[in-house]
């Protein structure tokens, strides 16, 4: 979610050089996903164990810093990675910026018509919600 929040911030520092305010709105959005992983979620590789309320006045200062930095690194490798694939399928994003220019919406079959060629990253979308069955590991 975090890389698809930045992917408009990431297709403007590709095709522009530079990163403008309209991609403000998914920056905040990014922050706050990557606080709730590291506060709420516990989901850190510094504090996995426990959480850390964001309100904690209770926490120290270096505790404080290590939970910001850690947020930090979430927001920075999503980014990272949001470049790469952009990087990686500059030819696809021309198309869809080409079309979206000619003709300023597209339906879902003419994106899917756009991208065609372009292989998925990653199938793990496709088996969300659907019951597996999870096999022990022999000892």
């Amino acid at each position: 979610m975090m890389k698809v929040a930045l992917a408009g911030r990431a297709a403007e520092q590709i095709v522009f050089g530079r990163v403008t305010n309209g991609a403000s709105n998914d920056l905040e959005k990014v922050t706050s996903l990557a606080r709730q992983m590291v506060f709420e979620f516990g989901m850190s590789e510094v504090a996995t164990s426990r959480t850390m309320r964001a309100d904690n006045y209770a926490l120290s200062e270096e505790t404080k810093r290590t939970r910001d930095q850690e947020q930090a690194r979430l927001t920075d490798e999503a980014y990272d990675e949001a470049l790469q694939l952009l990087f990686k399928h500059r030819c696809p994003l021309d198309r869809v910026a080409a079309a979206l220019l000619d003709k300023e919406t597209l339906d879902r079959d003419e994106v899917l018509a756009l991208l065609a060629d372009v292989q998925p990253e990653s199938s793990a979308s496709e088996t969300v919600g659907t019951p597996q069955a999870v096999i022990p590991l022999a000892d």
